[in-house]
């Protein structure tokens, strides 16, 4: 399955009340304002830790292919200042919602360019 597919998965796991109208709002405004399931440490923390292999292995690619030497330098970009192990599972969580919204809104939506499908699991 692509990884993209699986983050979406898990997010959903993690908050199956998330609609098609969150995503598309996370995509354009981020992901802290307050999004159900990922607006507390203990909710960030929760879906960094239950999903581990994957966030860690998504963040790896992301460095990369960003130019970054581990997946710890990926909150310089939004030039973020990560000073516990906590900030940066809250940073990962909120990391992933947004790149899955912003493909989701990629997919989902004719004005960027996609063909207006949501997901079956997401209503619409």
């Amino acid at each position: 399955m692509e990884i993209m597919q699986r983050l979406y998965n898990a997010v959903k796991e993690h908050e199956p009340e998330l609609t098609h109208e969150d995503l598309l709002m996370i995509s354009e405004n981020g992901a802290d304002w307050g999004v159900m399931g990922f607006t507390y440490y203990t909710d960030t923390v929760k879906f960094y830790d239950n999903n581990k292999e994957l966030v860690e292995d998504f963040l790896i690619e992301e460095a990369d292919e960003h130019g970054f030497n581990n997946m710890f330098e990926l909150p310089q970009m939004g030039r973020l200042t990560i000073e516990t192990i906590t900030d940066f599972k809250n940073f990962a969580a909120w990391y992933i919602l947004e790149t899955v919204a912003h493909n989701y809104s990629d997919d989902a939506t004719p004005a960027h360019g996609g063909t207006g499908g949501a997901p079956e699991d997401i209503p619409v």
